[in-house]
């Protein structure tokens, strides 16, 4: 059985106070959304206003949606949204439709994994990466990422991991912008430079 009644809003551009209803899971083990904060929401994109107009927005653990329909909501061109849940995807196309985002949302039922796992068709400008706590998925993904070249040169990275996560090497064409912890979230900030040769390294 599944929740509505978690609900979610958008707190900026075109679709400002615009609400996305967002679906949780139940007692019985699955998984459950786990919304960015709305705070984090606003000092992220408050740091890419100048960079999200016309940008092309990757969001490969879309769960409620709300990083992407935000970004398009600000004036992004178009977003992608990978999700392996059914439910969640449902609701991501619920929200797509109400938003009135057709043209400039598309939505992939897929492992994540798996669909960065080939050679890119196209790369984008702004990458989120919020994967389930605990899986195992950050580092897979970051490299998947910079390998099969998903990324555009300064491409700009979003990261939430859980806080206790060490993030150590990373591809050496990203450059820490900003880094954030809140209680169990730490979220990252990367921007990618093609001729940027230093290893990444987080100081403990």
């Amino acid at each position: 059985m599944i929740n509505y009644l978690n609900v979610i809003r958008l707190i900026g551009g075109c679709k400002k106070r615009s609400i996305l209803n967002v679906p949780y899971t139940n007692l019985h083990g699955g998984r459950c959304v786990r919304p960015t904060l709305i705070n984090v929401r606003e000092i992220f994109f408050d740091l890419i206003k100048n960079d999200i107009t016309n940008k092309t927005i990757f969001d490969l653990y879309a769960g409620s949606g709300s990083l992407g329909f935000e970004a398009i909501s600000r004036g992004a061109k178009y977003v992608l949204f990978l999700e392996t849940n059914k439910s969640f995807v449902k609701k991501l196309y619920i929200n797509k439709n109400k938003l009135n985002f057709c043209k400039s949302v598309r939505i992939i039922k897929t492992n994540s994994i798996k669909h960065i796992n080939k050679v890119a068709s196209n790369s984008f400008d702004i990458i989120f990466i919020d994967p389930p706590f605990c899986r195992g998925l950050a580092y897979p993904s970051i490299n998947l990422l910079e390998l099969n070249g998903w990324l555009n040169d300064k491409a700009l990275i979003y990261l939430e991991v859980e806080s206790k996560l060490d993030l150590f090497l990373l591809p050496t064409t990203w450059t820490l912008y900003k880094e954030l912890t809140l209680g169990k979230y730490h979220i990252l900030l990367y921007r990618r430079f093609l001729n940027f040769t230093a290893t990444q390294q987080r100081k403990k």
